[in-house]
């Protein structure tokens, strides 16, 4: 448990953060206390709360900067909101800003993975008096551990408040429940006893319990039952051991998984859904020997790679983007640099084949990116990316390149009367400049668009010093095993005669970067 004092402001611009949080959905006001006229309106503006704290903290004019902001986080899901909320309030009195007439604003926040409040209040108190601040950060910790840290039993008083709320419906459910926050329970002279680090925190009589029993509903449960019980399944075949699917749905889902038996070979499990405040019996949602039937690393490894080839056998169009978000909700995997990482395990290289077909697809993609209006635009494009068949590429005859930047540039350069180097002027720009026939053709690598020189009116005469030969490309084995890769590559015929030269800001400086940019090398 962290308490965190944030940085003072004369406008309490806090108020603004959190309350622009509350509008994304990401917070929600839990408490606000001593705002005079704005409290008892029935709506107010992050203006309005902001105003009354600098004219309440007006009262005492020798305090520029009033705005006191404090974050309180616990570890994960350790705290409930309900949880934190007491302790923020035993924390504002440890702190003294607790008198009668302090306006205070508690927040909560879900935007992260830890549960924590935002608390906003003036430096000075109802009376006018500015709160004492001296080591106010060494203090605020000492608070925060006097609370959590050294008073265990009301830690424990915190999570038996709470999981009396669940519902449950036997004393097998209501100890699950304990135990999943780290707690055991042991039944002694008509009392449940919860201890933690060996020693009893708190108690609460069986009598008292059992009149907190409540009857589940089969039917209202079953779909939330049903949903566990895939999400279970989904993430089992990614992972390894109990150990890693307890930590995945706790940290994920809010779930706790609580085995009963010995730790190598439990007997049966309670799903205790913090979520819901429910508790279900193990069996009902999952078996322990379904819940258990982990696939060995080689089986999760060759699962991953026969879905990549699914994928790619029914779309061999496909690039890693598409195939990576597919990929994520099966198997909580990504493709990174020709590898994927299974969950628990190491990474693992994609074939050779693969790799070549995801690499080979992404070309194309980016070559379709330029939106060709013609068979010579097409061409040009085709030969920068070593696409040796150009058919694979639609034309669209009536697409309208983005050239502005391109042709401003060029007109540019060609009026110039100063002496330059135009073929670096032009890569600085990430611009080329093709002759196919008579004709020059720009590409602009960065706006995606190819252009003829001449229906733009652009002098191209004045462009020609750096004339370079355009280089054939090599011709490409396309002897290969995979059924998938020959599916895409056999489309590709051997390099056509083109009568295609470099004019200006050849691409020898550029080249293809796997599946994800084009860069200068």
């Amino acid at each position: 448990m962290i308490a965190t004092i944030l940085p003072s402001s004369t406008t309490f611009h806090a108020v603004e953060y959190n309350e622009r949080k509350v509008a994304k959905g990401q917070a929600v006001l839990l408490e606000m206390k001593n705002f005079g006229y704005v409290g008892v309106a029935d709506s107010y503006s992050p203006e309005q709360l902001q105003q009354y704290l600098i004219d309440y903290s007006a009262r005492n004019e020798h305090i520029r900067k009033a705005q006191f902001h404090v974050a309180i986080s616990c570890r994960g899901h350790e705290y409930s909101q309900e949880q934190l909320l007491d302790i923020a309030h035993r924390y504002l009195h440890e702190m003294g800003y607790d008198d009668e007439g302090q306006p205070l604003l508690i927040y909560a926040h879900n935007d992260t993975d830890n549960n924590h409040l935002h608390i906003i209040t003036s430096r000075v108190n109802p009376n006018g008096q500015k709160i004492d601040h001296n080591h106010e950060r060494i203090r605020s910790q000492e608070a925060i551990n006097k609370i959590v840290g050294e008073d265990e039993e009301l830690r424990a008083s915190l999570f038996l408040k709470e999981a009396l709320g669940y519902k449950f419906n036997s004393l097998t459910q209501f100890k699950a429940i304990m135990e999943a926050s780290g707690y055991k329970c042991f039944e002694r002279d008509g009392n449940l006893e919860i201890t933690r680090g060996g020693r009893v925190r708190t108690k609460i009589t069986k009598d008292d319990l059992t009149a907190g029993f409540s009857t589940i509903d089969e039917k209202e449960s079953y779909k939330r039952r049903r949903q566990l019980g895939a999400i279970i399944k989904k993430y089992r075949n990614m992972v390894s051991s109990r150990g890693e699917l307890s930590n995945i749905m706790q940290k994920k889902f809010g779930v706790s998984l609580v085995f009963f038996g010995s730790k190598d070979k439990p007997y049966g499990y309670m799903i205790v859904d913090h979520h819901k405040q429910a508790v279900y019996k193990g069996g009902s949602v999952l078996s322990i020997k379904q819940l258990q039937h982990f696939m060995s690393e080689e089986e999760r490894i060759n699962k991953v790679e026969l879905y990549v080839d699914a994928m790619l056998e029914d779309n061999p169009r496909m690039i890693a983007y598409e195939l990576n978000r597919m990929l994520w909700r099966q198997y909580g995997t990504r493709i990174a640099k020709g590898r994927f990482k299974l969950l628990g395990g190491g990474e693992v290289a994609l074939s050779d084949n693969v790799q070549k077909v995801l690499k080979f697809n992404f070309m194309l993609r980016r070559v379709q990116a330029f939106f060709p209006t013609n068979e010579t635009e097409r061409d040009i494009l085709c030969h920068i990316w070593k696409i040796e068949n150009p058919h694979l590429i639609y034309i669209e005859p009536h697409s309208k390149p983005n050239n502005g930047f391109a042709v401003e540039m060029l007109n540019n350069l060609a009026a110039s009367t100063e002496k330059q180097d135009l073929e670096v002027a032009l890569k600085e720009n990430h611009l080329a400049i093709f002759k196919q026939g008579d004709q020059y053709y720009c590409v602009d690598f960065t706006h995606k668009c190819i252009f003829n020189l001449a229906s733009e009116g652009i002098d191209f005469k004045a462009l020609l010093p750096a004339l370079q030969e355009l280089q054939p490309m090599p011709v490409q084995d396309s002897h290969h095993s995979n059924n998938i890769l020959n599916n895409v590559l056999s489309q590709q015929t051997a390099t056509s005669d083109r009568n295609a030269e470099w004019e200006v800001g050849g691409n020898g400086d550029y080249e293809v970067d796997g599946e994800w940019k084009l860069r200068r090398s």
